[in-house]
């Protein structure tokens, strides 16, 4: 059952990622990053949803490869839109 399950993540695709700028073990943007230099996830959109909401930290999150920027407290709508 164990390598079923291993096999169906393996093929399974994303169609979006969101994140935080603050992860236990390093950053958004470093993780921002590495997905848009991976062939393989490259393409999915990736938003962060973080409180931090410096103008800088909104550029470096945008240049490190997000698709879009949402600061916490974020509007729905906003998220939606």
């Amino acid at each position: 059952m164990a390598n079923l399950r291993s096999k169906q993540q393996k093929h399974r695709k994303w169609t979006s990622s969101s994140l935080d700028l603050v992860l236990p073990d390093l950053s958004g943007n470093e993780v921002t990053r590495w997905l848009k230099l991976n062939k393989d996830t490259r393409s999915i959109p990736i938003i962060i949803l973080t409180v931090k909401s410096s103008t800088k930290e909104k550029v470096t999150g945008l240049e490190a490869g997000a698709d879009d920027y949402l600061p916490k407290p974020y509007n729905e709508i906003e998220l939606n839109a």
